[in-house]
């Protein structure tokens, strides 16, 4: 390097970008090669900076336990991707974007490099809620308590249940009107769990007659209903 010169911009320069003869550039404000000129006892030299894009890592995700996996999509195609250090575990990523080891909760973030440019893409991985235990009620009931880990979901009532019952997000279900099995989903963070209700039939009251019998007697009764209960 030749000191004591003076700075120029080249003419073309994608776009006004100045030059101090410190050589301090500034205004390179468009993507491009902007040439500059260094001027030493009437000889030139030209530099170039090139300007490039910054890459787009592509959308934030969240995937929910215990997938350890994801698939990372760039919008700038022909970069390498990188795990960044301090990631919750040892997770990879190859450079077709498929992201695996992710196995505990917490954000991950992955680089994406092109043309010497970065860009972060985040995966956070929540943990999967507890929808808490499966239940059985004896018609007439009609109504049950759902209670699930840790709190600050949202409940709803899954297609298909055998009446249209209901849940609040306090876990107050109602509407379990038809006997059979209704599954209620509980979601955070995205992520969900399942829980079910059992609605059996009412047992039958039998009243015998005789209501005694001697020793080395017998008694049958067949129940109409099919329900064998005890």
């Amino acid at each position: 390097v030749s000191l004591g010169g003076t700075w120029a911009a080249q003419s073309g320069n994608p776009a006004a970008a100045t030059i101090t003869n410190a050589g301090a550039v500034s205004g390179m404000s468009a993507n491009g090669t902007y040439n500059f000129i260094y001027t030493l006892n009437g000889c030139t030299d030209t530099v170039s900076v090139i300007r490039n894009a910054k890459p787009d890592a592509g959308t934030n995700q969240s995937i929910c336990a215990p997938t350890t996996t994801a698939t990372l999509t760039a919008v700038s195609l022909g970069g390498t991707w990188a795990a960044q250090s301090g990631n919750p575990a040892a997770a990879t990523v190859t450079n077709a974007g498929a992201v695996s080891g992710m196995t505990s909760n917490g954000t991950y973030n992955f680089i994406y490099t092109l043309n010497g440019c970065t860009d972060t893409v985040a995966v956070i991985r929540n943990a999967k809620p507890n929808a808490g235990t499966n239940q059985s009620i004896c018609a007439p009931i009609t109504t049950a308590a759902l209670t699930a880990t840790p709190s600050g979901g949202t409940w709803s009532a899954q297609a298909g249940n055998p009446a249209a019952a209901t849940v609040t997000n306090a876990g107050a279900v109602s509407g379990m009107t038809l006997n059979g099995t209704y599954n209620f989903i509980y979601t955070l963070n995205g992520c969900t769990d399942t829980v079910a209700i059992t609605r059996n039939p009412e047992p039958i009251q039998v009243n015998l007659t005789p209501a005694t019998i001697c020793e080395n007697q017998s008694l049958t009764y067949n129940d109409p209903s099919g329900t064998n209960g005890t």
